[in-house]
């Protein structure tokens, strides 16, 4: 009998200990340390992710800019729920909200810049996700351009900010 709980049904004296070790491997997984973690490549051998980067055979990222506006929707999805749109947060949780979503689009801005400015295909994805978080900072609707949610929130466009961390590296 549980004398701490006694309304609790009893506990095993024993519990299996391979049942034991797979609740503590899902628990706290085995970490990867080492070039391993950060070095993968696909099956087909066409481009491999290196430090959080996508690089292909042509040194277009391409890919790397195509997987990385998703991933930064995402987080952006995630931080809108936390902000509602009428008497929501103030200008600095909107400010941290936008920083926090560029800083995962813009990963690796330094290294994939020039082709990201080179081309409309790669600037696009990032368009949208900039116009989804401007947004979300000046609580608009959807129906509002991308230039003007980005002037009433004070975002520079994409490219001038690619080009800046691009520059400040």
């Amino acid at each position: 009998m549980n004398k701490l709980r006694p309304w609790a049904p009893p506990t095993t004296k024993s519990l299996d200990p391979q049942f034991l070790d797979k609740v503590v491997q899902t628990l706290f997984p085995p970490e990867e340390v080492g070039w391993e973690q950060e070095f993968r490549t696909e099956e087909n051998g066409t481009k491999i992710k290196l430090l959080g980067l996508w690089l292909d055979c042509t040194w277009s990222f391409g890919e790397h800019i195509v997987s990385v506006a998703p991933r930064a929707k995402a987080v952006a999805n995630i931080l809108c729920r936390l902000m509602s749109n009428l008497k929501g947060v103030g200008n600095r949780a909107c400010r941290l909200y936008v920083g926090v979503v560029h800083l995962i689009a813009l990963y690796g801005a330094p290294i994939w810049a020039p082709k990201m400015m080179a081309t409309e295909r790669l600037r696009a994805p990032m368009r949208k996700v900039q116009r989804q978080v401007a947004i979300r900072a000046v609580r608009g609707y959807r129906t509002i351009s991308h230039a003007a949610a980005s002037t009433l929130a004070g975002i520079p466009p994409i490219e001038l900010l690619v080009d800046k961390f691009a520059n400040v590296f």
